[in-house]
């Protein structure tokens, strides 16, 4: 797992992200410069994008 992975998912755990409402998806995976709302959470993940597979949800 690459360090940016980590940090994102320390930054999770520690209730870190912007909160977001609409589409978000399940699977994530790491681009620079860009972010996601994931499912999980329903916060925006910085550097990060879903992934080809991701099934999707609504937050």
């Amino acid at each position: 797992m690459s360090n940016l992975a980590l940090t994102n998912i320390e930054a999770l755990a520690d209730g870190e992200g912007e909160q977001g409402h609409g589409t978000c998806y399940n699977t994530i995976t790491t681009l620079v410069g860009s972010k996601i709302l994931y499912c999980s959470t329903c916060t925006y993940i910085p550097d990060s994008t879903n992934s080809w597979v991701s099934g999707t949800g609504s937050c």
